[in-house]
């Protein structure tokens, strides 16, 4: 069984590729427009080559935006995990200091999306931090949210 830790508002959906083109994978989920994920991403997450016709479920911000996915018939769920920012975030770092509310202090690595949002966490305030499963922070809420 599949255990899944989202963020406030965060959303699972599930989709078919309905192409693969310009660096760009296009899959439907029920809406006008496909969703559209890097192809990039999905080589570094290990799961290239996809086809049209493969399933991916995508865990969805409440900006809508892309934070994680894998295949559909494969693990691979994230997991969120409490702790405060040691240092702020500016500019291009893609490193974040954290500590966590089991005591560990360690850098981890966080994507752009991520890094956007965590540029307006304050250091020291208690926030939640969705990890994929290659232990890279993906995306960011303050625990109050």
């Amino acid at each position: 069984m599949e255990r899944l830790y989202l963020l406030p508002e965060n959303q699972v959906i599930t989709g078919t590729v309905q192409a693969v083109k310009s660096g760009g994978i296009e899959i439907n989920i029920g809406q006008l427009e496909p969703l559209v994920l890097s192809e990039n991403r999905a080589r570094d997450k290990g799961i290239w080559p996809v086809e049209p016709g493969d399933k991916l479920k995508v865990v969805l911000s409440n900006e809508n935006e892309p934070v994680a996915y894998h295949r559909a018939d494969m693990p691979g769920w994230d997991i969120a995990v409490k702790g405060k920012l040691l240092h702020s975030l500016r500019g291009d770092h893609d490193l974040a200091l954290l500590k966590t509310d089991w005591g560990t202090n360690l850098p981890y690595h966080v994507t752009e999306y991520a890094r956007h949002k965590m540029q307006h966490i304050p250091v020291g305030v208690s926030t939640l931090f969705l990890f994929d499963v290659q232990g890279i922070i993906v995306d960011a809420a303050t625990a109050s949210e």
